[in-house]
């Protein structure tokens, strides 16, 4: 009987903490987010908000993202976020449900990085004020 109590806990606590980190990892980007720059391409291009005339952003909740541009909204994305295994590193990674752009995350400080999940795709930079 105690075996199974013990059992039984144990699964309990594993949920728990599984739970508890998903929800930190979402947190951590929730918020607003204005562009930056975004580069990529086979050519490498560039573009910010003063080669392209645009003031891009983001709304970031638990669940989905609104990206908006000159104070339109463009649109909202519902997403998830999974952990994937690259190179022996584990990473986060945004994945829109049910369409759109796969991307990884970094967060440093007040600066949010997505960098597109395929070859040759681009890099967009965004800080919170």
């Amino acid at each position: 009987m105690k075996r199974i109590l013990f059992l039984t806990l144990v699964v309990l606590m594993y949920t728990n903490c599984s739970n508890d980190d998903s929800r930190e990892i979402r947190t951590t980007i929730i918020g607003e987010w204005r562009w930056v720059k975004s580069t990529g391409g086979l050519a490498q291009i560039t573009y910010t908000p003063e080669s392209t005339g645009e003031i891009q952003k983001l709304i970031v909740s638990s669940d989905s993202i609104k990206y908006f541009t000159n104070g339109n909204l463009i649109s909202k994305v519902k997403y998830t976020i999974e952990l994937i295994d690259t190179n022996g590193e584990s990473r986060e990674l945004i994945v829109p449900d049910p369409l759109g752009i796969t991307q990884f995350y970094e967060l440093e400080e007040n600066r949010l990085t997505l960098i597109d999940y395929c070859n040759d795709c681009f890099i967009n930079e965004y800080v919170s004020d």
